[in-house]
């Protein structure tokens, strides 16, 4: 009787201490170059391998996800929209080696300067934090601000509810200009000195059909390029824009400087997102499930890889030599 209640203790005091212990997962080669797929609908990380592109593994984590951002070529932060604590990975190892709680729930985050920058929609605040976690500064910005955009001293804030962004300067951390923007906006591109484009989603039955093209200068609207349906994402190729629109699966390559559209190609279901790793394009299918590799130079579909549901977010970590 003694023997069986002290098993019973023994088997409950392990079970608490694993439960508390640190996550532990299969690590990744060090100098080999990723792209780190976050699955926000189950939870999980997919890892493929930048060159040849297969499936390395899938991390399925024990809290929400919506992004990933690297420090260094082996640390690997984790945040999430709807869950206000940070995780820290060491990619090699497997290890979960440090976490820390904010606010609230992140939106977007990027590290500039050693220090993170993070968006807090709850708060309408951009808060400044030191790689330990502790909060440098907090800016007060728009409503609702969700998506940053990183440009020379600047960081530009999207705020998602209020068709404006933010335009803060990372000297004084102070804002210095509120540009126009467009309803539920997600991406902007800074296409030459004086003009941006800004994409997203639109309102309800009032989707966005257009790039907004907007005056730095002069700080308004100047003008549209039709790009359907809901452009979400930009990324600057040569002398060409690849936008990604998530409302029609589909891509276009349009030319920098005449903006006439190159190319228009179907993509993955329900695309938001891409990121480019030497002469291959990574697209993101949130309804299909994968990620689908595309040939820069032709525009071709080269491989789709299925990864965890949902995926919403990219990363990319190039080869050490």
């Amino acid at each position: 009787m003694h023997y069986s209640l002290k098993r019973l203790l023994t088997i409950c005091s392990f079970l608490i201490l694993i439960s508390c212990s640190p996550s532990y997962y299969e690590g990744l080669p060090n100098s080999e170059p990723l792209v780190i797929v976050t699955n926000s609908f189950d939870e999980s990380i997919s890892f493929i391998h930048g060159s040849e592109h297969e499936l390395l593994t899938t991390w399925n984590l024990d809290h929400p996800v919506s992004g990933t951002l690297l420090l260094d070529q082996n640390n690997l932060l984790t945040y999430s929209s709807i869950h206000s604590k940070l995780y820290l990975y060491d990619l090699h190892s497997g290890k979960e080696v440090q976490s820390f709680s904010v606010s609230s729930g992140v939106d977007d985050l990027l590290l500039l300067n050693n220090k993170l920058y993070l968006t807090q929609r709850e708060d309408n605040e951009l808060v400044i934090l030191s790689l330990k976690g502790e909060i440098l500064d907090r800016v007060k910005v728009g409503y609702s601000p969700q998506y940053l955009y990183h440009h020379e001293n600047a960081l530009y804030v999207l705020n998602y509810e209020d068709t404006t962004i933010s335009v803060i300067d990372l000297t004084t951390n102070q804002v210095t200009t509120t540009l126009p923007s467009i309803d539920r906006a997600t991406d902007m591109l800074i296409v030459n000195d004086s003009l941006a484009w800004i994409g997203g989603h639109g309102r309800g039955a009032d989707i966005t059909n257009h790039i907004e093209i907007v005056d730095l200068n002069r700080q308004e609207k100047t003008g549209q390029l039709f790009a359907p349906t809901m452009p979400v994402a930009f990324l600057k190729q040569d002398n060409s824009i690849l936008v990604l629109s998530h409302g029609s699966n589909q891509l276009r390559e349009i030319n920098a400087e005449t903006n006439e559209i190159e190319a228009i190609v179907d993509t993955v279901a329900n695309p938001f997102t891409m990121a480019a790793l030497d002469d291959f394009l990574f697209v993101a299918g949130y309804d299909s499930n994968s990620v689908e590799i595309v040939d820069l130079n032709t525009l071709t579909s080269q491989k789709r890889i299925n990864v965890g549901e949902g995926p919403l977010d990219l990363t990319i970590r190039e080869e050490v030599n």
